[in-house]
């Protein structure tokens, strides 16, 4: 598999990432880079590899305007490394997808959209795992996601340091 030579090409800090406070940032779980024990899908893993190759990350059933895109990539990573503005949310069909066999893919359903990405960022500070990780889709103010200490802080916890690990 050729690599995406546009992923990537800079890290930032959280603190760094200009916009209203208000826009929103949707955050979406993926497998860090394939290990022997993952599910193969086509001629590529699902996780960081499909971000890598294909500057998108689907399938989802989306129904509101989306300012950004953030990836809590799974164990054993277990943080938020990945941050990107939304360029697009479109049919994975539609000519303007870059996604091959997009059919294939699990979590793929007709009436899914694709989120095609722009200006991915690996974050300087990523947001670590404290308890649990992101299960399933979040969206956040991007206030929230700049001055989130660990995920605890996106299902309305405090992660202080007086909070039990």
């Amino acid at each position: 598999m050729s690599k995406n030579s546009n992923f990537v090409k800079e890290k930032i800090e959280r603190s760094s990432i200009e916009g209203e406070s208000s826009e929103k940032v949707i955050i979406c779980s993926g497998k860090p880079d394939s290990r022997e024990d993952d599910i193969y899908y086509g001629d590529i893993y699902y996780g960081v590899e499909f971000l890598r190759k294909y500057n998108s990350w689907g399938f989802y059933n989306i129904k509101e305007s989306l300012d950004y895109f953030a990836l809590y990539v799974t164990q054993p990573i277990s943080r938020i490394e990945y941050f990107a503005e939304i360029e697009s949310i479109l049919d994975p069909a539609n000519e303007e997808s870059t996604v091959e066999n997009y059919e294939e893919y699990p979590n793929y359903e007709k009436g899914k959209k694709l989120i095609t990405l722009k200006n991915i960022k690996k974050l300087k500070d990523p947001i670590p795992c404290r308890k649990f990780g992101i299960q399933s889709v979040k969206y956040v103010s991007l206030e929230e996601f700049k001055e989130a200490e660990t995920t605890l802080d996106f299902y309305g916890w405090v992660s202080s340091s007086n909070s039990d690990s």
